[in-house]
């Protein structure tokens, strides 16, 4: 559906970095194996978001948005080969830090794109 850099404030929590590197999927198109931990944080869009992650290492696998019930997000990095995905935009920059670097390259949006 879509891949981009989140620069949300949650993404950096999870992520550890000034963003995360995500796609969105329809939902009843995904097939996970094994299950994942989860816990779920109000997004500042006041939506709430699950994020689930491995139970054994901890690495973030995939979000799930309460105001798009259909959609997963999967963590770019969790792909066996992440050079399959190029993303197209970076979104909700306007929580990024001064520090991030973007090249300039890819649109970029303040929160979600409109």
């Amino acid at each position: 559906m879509f891949a981009a850099h989140c620069h949300c404030r949650d993404c950096q929590y999870s992520s550890g970095g000034a963003y995360a590197s995500l796609f969105a999927v329809p939902t009843n198109s995904l097939t996970l194996e094994g299950e994942l931990a989860s816990y779920t944080v109000q997004a500042e869009s006041g939506n709430e978001v699950t994020r689930q992650f491995c139970p054994v290492c901890g690495s973030p696998v995939l979000s799930k948005l309460s105001a798009n019930p259909g959609i997963t997000v999967v963590k770019a990095a969790t792909l066996d080969d992440p050079d399959t995905l190029a993303p197209q935009m970076h979104i909700w920059t306007a929580s990024s830090p001064a520090w991030a670097e973007t090249s300039g390259k890819l649109p970029s949006f303040e929160k979600n794109p409109g």
